[in-house]
């Protein structure tokens, strides 16, 4: 399961996600946070484009992420 996955899930917050990877991974920023620095639209044309050129599925970006590039949304926005 990818983060973007289980961020769309309501077992915790996207930040929750984020900041678990920081403080347990000592990264300097999640996977969220590095995704709105790069751009939730930016994710997605690069996630698109793997999957065109390989094939492979694990590429394809998920409807959670879609619905945040397509509404300019950040990746950190809870749920409603």
């Amino acid at each position: 399961m990818s983060c973007s996955d289980s961020s769309g899930s309501t077992s915790a917050s996207p930040w929750s996600h984020s900041r678990f990877v920081v403080l347990a991974l000592n990264f300097p920023m999640g996977p969220l946070a590095f995704g709105d620095a790069a751009g939730p639209a930016t994710i997605l044309k690069i996630l698109r484009n793997i999957q065109r050129l390989t094939g492979d599925p694990r590429y394809r970006p998920t409807p959670w992420l879609r619905r945040r590039a397509e509404l300019g949304v950040s990746l950190l926005t809870p749920e409603n």
